[in-house]
């Protein structure tokens, strides 16, 4: 198959800007015919061939199956790494069960604390949120306010660092 050749396919316009090739085309290996939809992105040359063996399923549709299981899998990476998802040694069900829904519920509150911060306008990185979350950038952030908070409790009498300086938050 040469995909530099998109003749065959139908194209689709999405409402984020990527454009969808699909048709359907029959895998001689597997002996069935397989939805395929090349998924290109407009900005930067990102792009994807995803497929299903439901041949009914719309372009649009495989589209959004894929992205929402990425999203879903983004959820369960943070987990593991950053609230311990993996880190469970019981045995039972029942404390299983907690052990998942704590790390799960860690990671939905770190979410929603990046979305909706509990400081004032002053104090969110240089006054925007970001609508994109990173818990790796969430832990950063929460030790290095740590540390300042560390680093202001132990500084020489006499001198002080104002948590609403522009200093502190230069640091």
């Amino acid at each position: 198959m040469r995909w530099d050749d998109l003749s065959r396919f139908e194209c689709l316009e999405t409402d984020d800007g990527v454009r969808l090739y699909h048709g359907v085309l029959n895998h001689v290996q597997w002996r069935r015919s397989l939805r395929v939809v090349r998924v290109v992105a407009s900005r930067g040359r990102r792009q994807a061939v995803l497929f299903s063996t439901d041949t009914d399923l719309s372009a649009l549709s495989i589209y959004r199956y894929f992205k929402a299981r990425f999203q879903v899998e983004f959820v369960f990476r943070d987990a593991k790494q950053y609230t311990g998802l993996s880190d469970c040694q019981a045995r039972s069900e029942a404390r299983l069960a907690f052990h998942f829904s704590a790390s799960l519920s860690a990671l939905t509150f770190a979410k929603l604390d990046a979305r909706y911060p509990q400081r004032a306008p002053s104090e969110t990185h240089r006054g925007h949120r970001s609508q994109r979350f990173s818990m790796a950038s969430l832990k950063r952030r929460a030790f290095n306010e740590h540390l300042m908070e560390r680093i202001s409790q132990h500084l020489a009498k006499g001198h002080s660092l104002d948590k609403s300086s522009p200093d502190y938050q230069e640091l």
